[in-house]
């Protein structure tokens, strides 16, 4: 196949200083806890992270005080499980699952290795260790983020929660546009970035989202996709096994829109997508799953439980790819301009605590950076084809970028003091290396180091879970949970761990009943959200 040569990452025009800051301040910390030995190997790859701006003038300085950015959650990846996997999971028996050690129960692989997830993930853990320290719960951990407070539950109980400090706000990065719906360009206007010379480096736009008119639905303007398996799973021979006769009845109503052409051809789907309804694939994009933070909140259900409020992020920074109103139909409008007048109305239970009382769309300022994560200058790419009956040029699939590596890397700051798992070691300048994760198993890859150079040993027969697995997760939330609940009605330190789906539906539900019937509202009413594939024992 012919070649061609092109820039590593195309030139591109930033929004304002402050998306520069946010990126620069990212790629640092990829250079700095990625090994250098993958970094030089896999030069195209996908960065994300979360991080939090506090804003600064604390000191009660006269000097300007630009604030100060933390990280929080840091993902490198570009990897998924195949079905196959998953269903091996599923029919694991439901022994339980070690610390550390390959057992059984559900939740133990990361299915899910592309960058935006990792970092949520990361961002999680993070957040619960965080509360774990407040709690004196964290030998040896460093000195704390200025990120969280405390916050009284009731008066008259001696439970807590937790909300974010007063100046302080969520920002998350990623170094390409979310695989999905924000790379689906077809149906708007390509513009370029303005950068905005007025805004300070610690400012950025604070704009309204104008409604995205749905003029072409039926086209897949609004689509929910699926990251494409190679293989294509296996059809269903049989009903699959449900928990409910009402769950049951919600998934029969997900059928595929009657004269929809979206859902008759994948031909208009972004590379390496497919339709919710074609069978090439049983997880979402991360257009989809960042829109669905948009929604309930970057904390998810367990975490919910103990914050005042949902942790919605202020900004999202994109790298390559972006083009502005493309990405906010992706991450949010979608959802804005999916919603019935029905349900504006509060879709929660009425006796639950007010600071839950309703979800609303988070939209936010959508921002382009001249910051390049790639700048190793030029690089040759397979030339595009042409196609024969008509002379035009073909794409080809992954001629933009080539994504050779398996290997996934999640980091969090309390990375160092998270012994809950025996993994990591110190790099020469004395930093901890972010957690390695092979993206072809959902298992850790362990990371040894030697005098001469650091790498990847795979070797290991034994394998190990990651610390931001949904069995580790969850382990940690009921750490927790168990120290911030007095109330022994509600003391989580009595709930067994899930070991099967059914069983982590169940928790969920018990431990955060407000988000899950919010959630289900949303995955069963919502127009956009009710066509999610929901996993039926395997689907994630």
């Amino acid at each position: 196949m012919k070649t061609s040569v092109r820039h590593a990452e195309k030139r591109r025009t930033s929004t304002c200083r402050f998306a520069d800051r946010i990126a620069q301040f990212c790629v640092q910390h990829f250079k700095q806890h990625i090994p250098s030995s993958f970094r030089e190997e896999q030069k195209q790859t996908c960065l994300a992270a979360i991080v939090a701006f506090v804003e600064g003038n604390d000191n009660n300085s006269e000097e300007l005080d630009n604030g100060c950015i933390y990280m929080l959650g840091m993902g490198v990846g570009t990897k998924f499980l195949p079905n196959e996997l998953l269903d091996e999971e599923i029919k694991l028996d439901h022994s339980s699952c070690t610390t550390g050690n390959l057992v059984g129960g559900y939740g133990r692989r990361v299915r899910d290795c592309h960058a935006e997830v990792l970092a949520k993930r990361a961002f999680q853990r993070q957040i619960l260790l965080t509360m774990l320290q407040d709690l004196n719960l964290l030998p040896g951990s460093p000195d704390p983020l200025p990120i969280l407070r405390r916050v009284q539950v009731d008066d008259n109980t001696k439970d807590v929660c937790y909300g974010l400090r007063p100046g302080v706000s969520l920002h998350m990065y990623t170094s390409s546009a979310p695989c999905g719906n924000a790379t689906l360009k077809k149906f708007a206007t390509m513009t370029k970035e303005i950068f905005q010379e007025n805004l300070a480096d610690n400012e950025w736009p604070k704009t309204v989202h104008e409604p995205i008119l749905g003029h072409s639905i039926p086209l897949g303007q609004f689509a929910l996709l699926v990251k494409k398996e190679r293989i294509p799973p296996p059809a269903s021979k049989s009903p699959p096994s449900l928990e409910s006769s009402e769950h049951n009845s919600n998934l029969q109503k997900r059928k595929p829109p009657k004269d929809c052409p979206a859902t008759q051809s994948t031909d208009w789907c972004p590379p390496g997508t497919s339709t919710v309804w074609s069978g090439q694939g049983t997880i979402h994009t991360c257009s989809d799953k960042i829109c669905r933070w948009n929604c309930l909140g970057l904390q998810g259900s367990l975490l919910a439980s103990l914050l005042e409020h949902p942790l919605k992020m202020a900004t999202l920074t994109v790298g390559r790819k972006l083009t502005e109103s493309v990405c906010r139909r992706a991450v949010c409008c979608r959802a804005s301009a999916g919603k019935r007048k029905k349900n504006k109305q509060k879709m929660i239970d009425q006796d639950s605590p007010p600071k839950w009382a309703s979800y609303q769309v988070n939209h936010p300022t959508i921002m382009g950076t001249s910051v390049y994560m790639d700048d190793s200058g030029v690089i040759e790419t397979p030339s595009p084809e042409k196609n024969e009956s008509n002379g035009d040029n073909m794409r080809v699939e992954g001629q933009d970028v080539r994504f050779h590596s398996t290997l996934s890397w999640a980091w969090w700051p309390f990375i160092e003091y998270d012994n809950s798992f025996p993994l990591g070691y110190q790099q020469k300048n004395g930093e901890v290396v972010a957690e390695c994760i092979d993206g072809a198993t959902g298992l850790v890859a362990v990371v040894t180091s030697h005098s001469e150079q650091e790498g990847v040993d795979t070797s290991s027969s034994e394998p190990f879970l990651s610390r931001v697995s949904t069995v580790a997760l969850v382990d940690l939330y009921c750490q927790v949970a168990a120290a911030m609940v007095r109330d022994e009605c509600k003391n989580t330190s009595k709930l067994s761990r899930p070991k099967t789906l059914v069983d982590l539906r169940a928790f969920k539900r018990q431990t955060s009943p407000v988000y899950e019937a919010q959630k289900e509202e949303l995955l069963t009413k919502h127009p956009l959200f009710r066509q999610w594939k929901r996993r039926e024992n395997k689907i994630d």
